[in-house]
């Protein structure tokens, strides 16, 4: 329902093992739902930092757009104010330069969601 495979499922779940299989099957980090989301997208949104490594090992691509909104999986961390996913997504190469449909960065997003700390490291990585 509403596109979700097995391993969107997983990373909800925050089942690393059962997504480290599902990815050795060549299930495809990069599938997206009818509404954009990728499995790095759900693990973030999850707050799983550790299966992140995961799907990047296996190609999962951090700067995907999802939903209606154009946001990255660095702008739904960002605005959630996890400092440990912003860090984890930005040593896989997550562009916090990369504008949503409303023209805001990631930093944008944590700021209007009073998260100060993790604007700083965002706008860091600008410079």
């Amino acid at each position: 329902e509403g596109g979700l495979t097995a391993l969107h499922h997983a990373a909800f779940a925050g089942y690393e093992p059962l997504c480290r299989r599902l990815l050795e099957l060549r299930a495809d980090p990069d599938r997206k739902t009818e509404y954009g989301f990728t499995a790095v997208m759900a693990a973030v949104q999850s707050r799983h930092v550790g299966l992140l490594a995961t799907l990047m090992q296996h190609g999962a691509s951090v700067n995907a757009r999802a939903d209606l909104d154009g946001r990255t999986a660095l702008h739904l961390g960002a605005a959630a104010g996890d400092l440990d996913i912003c860090q984890a997504l930005l040593t896989g190469a997550a562009d916090p330069s990369i504008k949503d449909r409303k023209g805001k960065l990631p930093a944008d997003k944590a700021r209007d969601n009073n998260h100060e700390e993790v604007a700083r490291l965002l706008e860091l990585r600008l410079s």
